[in-house]
């Protein structure tokens, strides 16, 4: 704007470079004689390029003086467009030399805006907006709309403005998650409010705040005016303290509003609440808001909108997005300090001291249930299991769910694996399957019942106590260390128990329907596989030293891979069963040393007595063994690479080792793995995961394997014990840390010691037997390392043998051989936390059935058998009694299986699993993750989607969502009410 115009009082129009080009094109589309022209308004120097007139120079003038002083000479053809800021015509003396007979033209507004927008239509109120003034009179520069829009709007305008100078990208459709996300990681507000601060400016910002005030009501202005002072963190650290409160501010504003003036003088129980009063006074100090049903709406926006916010203002810079975070719940957590919130800020999903509350509520429950057990385990043994009740386990699981809730979940990965491992130990000792199958006929029953129990239960167990047990410095490691302690007893008394069975089944020769020796493992387990199909390949991975506790944890990881690998169907087949479990019980040499009980695996026969055998000459022991001899011709005979062959000196698998697993003519190859025996000698404080990346060289043995169709037979010579009890005791003769020699009848044994002798026992040279310790909490010696075996324990001789497969098909049938059918690996149903058959179930009914509604879809056929067998009647038979693998009992979904309805919708479907699935997500209060989800119906998880899509063609009548799986937070979901409504049944 010119000086001589401002002090007449005018407002003079910028008039930008492409107005001029506009309007000049459209004059110079017909012949003229002179090329001098006046227009209103003002701008810069500059020059315009037109196709059909050359150049067009651009001078501004600020009077009419200037005018003449740059006219140019009359023998001058020059192109020139001024600038003047006056309206009208140039003096009567000049309009000669002018084009239009010196008429001064003015751009129209409408037409600017079209063009600045790039749009064919405005609408009316564009004309009077305060920011299209604002933008006329600056010259704003080209900034279209969004595309596909031919016709300008107040939105659309505000939308392209914010966008092209602020790099807002809400502002035509603002909600305020987006709003909030992106003030708090924007920088320029105060630069917007000084550009905005007068004239047309500020005229244009009011406007701005009122339609703010409309789209974002409550939460707008304020938003904006703490953005413009740079302070809009401070607004989201507040959501992140409210957030817990936003339905108790949503009910204040409501009362606040139909009691007057803020509601003031009111009886109203929600207002007179402690974090309303506070939230009132600290609003208004904060953030200007007098008025008090305005703090209440401000509060409850604020409170809605945070956690879109902070996932609005996320970045892909996760260690920066990390920091700020923690800034800001620092600052949250100190604000949330205030007595006045402490009723309701414990139900944070983020704030830390929410965090810590869960925790707190956590350990409080695992130690009720402690003591519970204890008192139980003091009664005696056969007394523990009525200890715990369901609403022990509920209100663990409840306080466990509790922390899913919050935030930190995925980020305090060391902290929710010792609390989900404490719960399950609480789960178990509710449970205790293992007690029903003890006390049987004969002196060896104790050892089948518990070894069966160990290899299909017994490992979760121990890997739970593992990593439970640490320090009790707060409410959850003291809940934690108490289950822990609880469980260390029953364990000592089941492994006391099993030790003299397993004395008793030696001395009667290892007769037993249940029990496979070491020695007769490859015999009973990979010979059979290998008859079965002339197609079957096999990988004999030893990973020495392995426990169950090391195996489950394998199997797991194994289940999560890419290419997922699991457990055959094999084992649930009559040709493959061994015993009654879900895998055979195999049973380590005694002692459980690598040197007698890996070479009686390898030779397929025991190892004579006396000097230990030397390990090396396991390969000669694979290459005689006379089962697996019979899957080659001539001079072929089967191969096994011990460490030095199959390994690279830094641990990956050799190519040796490759080419061999990878090699189609051998039916059956053989590599060893050592790296957990070998971790048994390490510092006891690394803490070892054992999952697929913990083996260098197994990612690729697996993907050969898996390229070569090869399954593989997943085995250990022996178990370990952990460290994390061992304390040492004095050894009077010659062994090892778990073992010693019997020094015959004068040797008096110790408590927690037993004798084992006789010719299924491995004895030294000059020896008459070997003494065992029978718990893992004693040595001999004081060695610090991180493992031992040698011992009579359940985690020393229960020694896993599982055959396995890859699948790579998450929807892949059942196929010509079922036995090389991949299925997830069986976790017992304490684990996930279901105990109904177990305990007394709590007293919470069933959703009732709206029997006015009619049935849909067809009818059961005539004739069709009733579910009673797969639904079995209360209670199940002892499980001694049956065969395994049983279904749960399903009492819960009998009515569901007996539906006509059911029936007839799941005719061709696998009924059982149907309602298996159902069974478990009753149980979950209709709600688990996918890995449990698919763990309960022996499935891989990545397949759970294709299970899910199956039972939903069976479950979802009409299209009603009864089942449903959300992938994105990898859950899924059961409708009960739903279910009772569209089968008319009573779940």
């Amino acid at each position: 704007m010119s000086a001589d115009a401002t002090a007449a009082g005018l407002v003079v129009p910028v008039v930008s470079r492409q107005d001029l080009a506009e309007d000049l094109k459209r004059l110079y589309e017909s012949p003229r004689e002179h090329h001098l022209f006046a227009y209103y308004g003002t701008g810069s120097e500059d020059a315009v390029d037109l196709p059909n007139a050359a150049r067009v120079t651009v001078v501004p003038v600020r009077s009419e003086l200037e005018l003449r002083m740059k006219l140019p000479l009359l023998d001058d053809d020059a192109r020139v467009a001024f600038l003047v800021p006056f309206k009208g015509e140039v003096p009567l003396d000049l309009q000669a030399r002018f084009a239009l007979n010196g008429r001064v033209r003015r751009i129209r507004a409408d037409a600017r805006l079209r063009r600045i927008f790039g749009v064919k239509d405005l609408d009316d109120e564009v004309h009077g907006s305060a920011l299209a003034q604002y933008l006329l009179d600056q010259g704003a520069p080209t900034m279209a709309v969004r595309e596909n829009v031919s016709r300008l709007t107040p939105a659309g305008m505000w939308d392209a403005y914010f966008q092209h100078t602020w790099r807002v990208t809400w502002a035509g459709d603002p909600t305020a998650a987006a709003a909030l996300g992106w003030a708090v990681r924007d920088g320029h507000g105060p630069a917007f409010a000084k550009a905005m601060a007068e004239g047309l400016g500020a005229a244009a910002r009011e406007e701005w705040l009122g339609y703010l005030e409309v789209r974002l009501p409550a939460l707008g202005r304020t938003l904006w005016e703490t953005w413009e002072r740079g302070e809009a963190e401070k607004l989201l650290t507040y959501g992140m303290v409210l957030e817990p409160f936003a339905e108790t501010f949503a009910a204040a504003a409501d009362e606040a509003d139909a009691g007057g003036s803020g509601g003031n003088g009111t009886n109203s129980a929600t207002l007179t609440k402690p974090e309303v009063t506070w939230t009132r006074m600290t609003l208004k100090a904060e953030f200007g808001v007098e008025d008090p049903a305005s703090a209440f709406r401000l509060a409850a926006r604020l409170a809605r909108a945070t956690d879109g916010a902070l996932r609005y203002a996320s970045t892909r810079d996760s260690e920066r997005d990390t920091a700020w975070l923690r800034t800001l719940l620092a600052a949250a957590d100190a604000i949330a300090a205030d007595p006045a919130l402490a009723h309701g800020v414990s139900q944070s999903r983020r704030l830390p001291r929410a965090w810590a509350k869960r925790l707190d509520t956590l350990g409080a429950a695992l130690e009720s249930a402690a003591k519970s057990a204890s008192a139980a385990q003091k009664r005696g043994p056969d007394a523990s299991r009525s200890g715990l009740e369901a609403a022990d386990v509920e209100a663990v699981h409840r306080a466990l769910r509790g922390l899913e809730e919050h935030h930190a979940y995925l980020h305090a990965k060391g902290v929710v694996q010792r609390a989900e491992m404490a719960a399950r130990l609480v789960a178990w000792l509710a449970a205790r399957p293992e007690l029903e199958r003890l006390g049987g006929l004969t002196p060896s029953s104790d050892a089948e019942a518990l070894a069966r129990w160990y290899a299909d239960e017994g490992g979760y167990v121990d890997r739970a106590r593992r990593y439970a047990r640490g320090p009790a410095v707060d409410a959850l490691g003291r809940g934690a260390q108490a289950v822990v302690a609880v469980a260390d007893g029953a364990r000592e008394e089941l492994d006391r128990r099993f030790a003299e069975g397993l004395a008793a089944w030696l001395e009667a020769g290892k007769r037993s329907t249940q029990l496979v020796p070491i020695e007769s493992a490859l015999d009973s387990v990979a010979v059979p596989f290998l008859q079965a199909n002339e197609e079957h390949r096999l990988l004999v991975l030893l990973m020495d030293g392995m426990a169950w506790a090391q195996a489950v944890e394998l199997l797991e990881s194994l289940g999560e891979q890419g290419s997922a690998w699991g457990p055959l169907a094999w084992h649930r087949l009559k040709s493959g069963r061994l015993g009654e479990g879900f895998y055979p019980s195999v049973i380590a040499s005694q002692p459980t040393l690598t040197n007698v009980s890996r070479a009686a695996f390898f030779a397929g026969k025991p190892i004579d007595d006396g000097k230990l055998p030397p390990t090396d000459l396991d390969v000669r022991r694979f290459r005689d063994h006379k089962g697996i001899g019979k899957f080659f011709e001539g001079a072929d005979t089967p191969t096994l690479l011990l460490r030095s062959d199959g390994h690279t000196p830094g641990g990956s698998a050799s190519e040796a080792a490759l080419n061999l697993v990878a090699d189609p003519n051998a039916r059956v190859v053989g590599i060893v793995i050592n790296a957990i025996d070998s971790s048994l000698k390490g510092d006891a404080q690394q803490v070892q995961r054992w999952d697929v990346k913990a083996f260098r060289s197994l990612e690729d043995l697996l993907t050969k394997a898996r390229d070569a169709r090869r399954s593989i037979l997943l085995a250990s010579d022996h178990g370990h014990v952990p460290s994390d009890r061992l304390t040492s005791m004095p050894r009077s003769t010659d062994g090892g840390a778990r073992w010693r020699q019997w020094g015959g009848p004068s040797d008096e044994l110790a408590e927690g010691e037993i004798l084992l002798r006789g010719k299924h026992v491995w004895t030294p040279k000059g020896a008459e037997g070997v003494v065992l310790l029978t718990d893992d909490a004693k040595r001999y010696g004081g060695s610090a390392t991180a493992g031992e075996h040698g011992g009579a324990t359940l985690a020393e001789v229960v020694a896993p043998c599982v055959l396995i497969g890859a699948s790579v098909n998450a929807d892949e049938a059942e196929g010509p051989d079922a036995a090389t059918r991949v299925m997830g690996a069986h976790a017992p149903s304490w684990w996930l936390f279901d105990v109904r058959d177990k305990v007394r179930p709590s007293s919470v009914p069933p959703p009732p059935v709206d029997k006015s509604k009619k049935k849909r879809g067809a009818k059961a056929p005539e004739g069709q058998l009733s579910l009673v067998g797969v639904v079995p009647p209360e209670p199940p038979p002892p499980a001694a009694a049956q065969t395994a693998p049983a279904d749960d009992a399903l009492r819960a979904v009998r009515a569901l299986g007996q539906s006509e309805e059911f029936r007839a919708r799941a005719k061709g479907e696998d009924e059982a699993k149907l309602l298996r699935a159902v069974d478990f997500l009753i149980a979950q209060n209709g709600a688990a993750r996918a890995a449990a989800f698919a763990s309960a119906l022996g499935e891989l998880p990545f397949r759970v989607g294709g299970v899910v899509s199956r039972m939903q063609g069976v479950l979802n009548v009409d299209g009603y969502a009864v089942l449903r799986f959300d992938r994105q937070n990898d859950q899924v979901y059961l409708d009960r009410n739903k279910l009772n409504e569209l089968f008319e049944v009573n779940v």
